[in-house]
């Protein structure tokens, strides 16, 4: 097991202890490790989550919300390269369904969903609304996968913190490495 490996597992055990809101440990993971090296994240407007919201046609759940507020905007840090900021979450939602559709799945997703992350078009993130939880069960597809399946069992949140822990621990290793 490498270091980030070892880094991740450890990482996510003591996440499972401490049972913490994913948004409040994703928030102590970005203070602790990003924003010493790359600043503080740059989130949305509220007039824009309202926006979102209006878009939609659905409130966002109270978790992911608050994730919009604080990192919503933040286009140049962790998760560049991602579709997961505000202006691009409608854009996601309406691309899902062919996403699903070209892999043979459209008939599993929700009535009515959105899509807070895309990455080049071949991995998703979404949960169904309205939402009852404030961080709702999420629901992911990976294009790449072998087995070509929706897989479950994360929240919304817990999908970004891994994302964004894991994105983060690699480009550290690839840092040092290059040190190295």
């Amino acid at each position: 097991m490498g270091t980030s490996q070892k880094i991740l597992s450890i990482y996510f055990a003591v996440f499972v202890e401490f049972a913490m809101r994913a948004i409040d440990e994703l928030r102590a993971f970005h203070a602790r490790h990003v924003a010493p090296i790359i600043g503080p994240p740059m989130g949305a407007s509220e007039s824009d989550v309202q926006s979102l919201e209006r878009a939609l046609g659905a409130s966002m759940p109270a978790d992911y919300r608050e994730f919009l507020l604080w990192f919503g905007a933040d286009y140049k840090g962790v998760l560049q390269g991602s579709d997961c900021f505000v202006n691009q979450i409608v854009a996601n939602t309406e691309a899902l369904p062919e996403l699903l559709e070209d892999n043979g799945m459209k008939d599993l997703l929700p009535p009515n969903y959105v899509c807070p992350f895309m990455h080049q078009g071949y991995i998703a993130a979404w949960f169904a609304v309205p939402a009852d939880e404030d961080d709702p069960p999420a629901f992911s597809f990976n294009e790449g996968q072998v087995s070509n399946s929706i897989e479950s069992g994360k929240t919304i949140m817990q999908l970004f913190l891994q994302d964004i822990v894991g994105i983060w621990t690699h480009r550290i290793g690839k840092t040092r490495e290059k040190l190295d």
